[in-house]
């Protein structure tokens, strides 16, 4: 259920970490004052390349963190 399941009750926190060990972290963006964009690269498309396609065109900049290889992969 997503956001919709989201805690910060450190008990609940634990009990799922012990249950899920490998489970990722979630953020509410809003909450937090940032945002998030996924940029994809796969089925064909370069989402890498249109975003900095979209920076030189419009002046736009932020650091980019990665989970994923941020490479071209179809």
């Amino acid at each position: 259920r997503g956001m919709n399941d989201a805690t910060m009750d450190r008990k609940t926190i634990r009990q799922w970490w012990t249950r899920w060990p490998d489970a990722l972290i979630g953020v509410n963006c809003e909450r937090s004052g940032f945002f998030a964009l996924d940029i994809d690269c796969k089925n064909g498309k370069d989402g890498l390349r249109s975003w900095t396609e979209l920076i030189h065109r419009f002046g736009l900049g932020c650091d980019i963190e990665t989970g994923s290889p941020m490479t071209s992969r179809d």
